[in-house]
């Protein structure tokens, strides 16, 4: 999954549409980095990413193509990984510093959304996370 989550924004996302890549170089790619790899990034890469929280519980999921507009089936387990993958991608996009009493909501929903899902280096990190955030936040409404 590392592979998955340094390839995660190779075709550009929903939010971040600059691509290294081509989806014509898919397979190119899944070569490199490994099948599932390959298609973990390709899923991160074309879905939208609020699905992944959403289809949990699903017996069989599906996330939304928003590059090809159709539903994706995917595994439980490609289901888990596009989670944490998109936890660790939040968590690098928001610095301690700049984030807010609605970081720490937004953290908790996903959290709470995810369930079981996350694995517990992953509920380790978050929590890790929302605690940095909350005693930043303490610390400039102490100076404040």
């Amino acid at each position: 999954m590392a592979a998955a989550g340094l390839f995660h924004s190779i075709y550009g996302t929903i939010s971040y549409r600059l691509q290294s890549t081509t989806f014509e170089d898919r397979a190119r790619v899944a070569k490199r980095i490994g099948e599932r790899a390959g298609r973990l990034a390709w899923l991160f890469c074309v879905t939208d990413r609020s699905g992944f929280f959403f289809q949990r519980n699903a017996a069989e999921p599906t996330l939304w193509n928003f590059v090809a507009n159709e539903l994706i089936d995917v595994t439980q387990d490609e289901l888990t990984d596009l989670i944490e993958i998109e936890v660790a991608n939040l968590i690098e996009q928001i610095p301690v510093e700049r984030a807010t009493s609605r970081t720490v909501a937004r953290f908790r929903q996903m959290r709470a959304r995810a369930g079981d899902r996350l694995s517990a280096s992953v509920r380790q990190t978050m929590d890790a996370f929302v605690d940095d955030v909350e005693a930043a936040l303490a610390k400039a409404e102490a100076v404040g």
